[in-house]
């Protein structure tokens, strides 16, 4: 286990490559077999630069194609988790020109926090168009 504090200034981006290389070469066991991290290792950069070194991480959000899949993966696509109210699809992706594996999690405690937080907006919209109207 491995733990590096960094200095609230550097971008979590733009160390991580380092980090992982540092890492490396401290260690003197067997190399490990997978390195975690959050979603801050996921960039091109990153991904490119850390070449053949096995990583599991959370896509960004922000991706085009995570967008999409969150917006139109077919239900039929999941399955029922070992945790309950999870459904998890696994999906075949390339990203900075490698193939990669992605998982997709659906949490129902999620969903519905979501739809709540949706209803609340379309009131409020609606609330406001009637105070326009009159």
């Amino acid at each position: 286990m491995s733990l590096r504090v960094g200095n609230g200034n550097d971008a979590d981006q733009a160390v991580f490559t380092e980090v992982i290389e540092q890492f490396k070469q401290q260690w003197v066991a067997a190399e490990p077999k997978v390195f975690v991290a959050d979603a801050a290792l996921y960039s091109e950069e990153n991904l490119i630069g850390l070449g053949k070194t096995p990583w599991i991480s959370r896509v960004r959000a922000t991706i085009a194609e995570a967008q999409q899949l969150m917006q139109a993966l077919p239900a039929q696509m999941f399955t029922a988790s070992a945790l309950n109210g999870y459904t998890i699809a696994e999906v075949c992706s390339t990203y900075a020109g490698m193939p990669q594996r992605w998982l997709v999690v659906e949490s129902q405690s999620r969903q519905q926090a979501d739809l709540k937080q949706l209803d609340k907006r379309v009131a409020q919209q609606q609330t406001k168009r009637l105070e326009v109207l009159g």
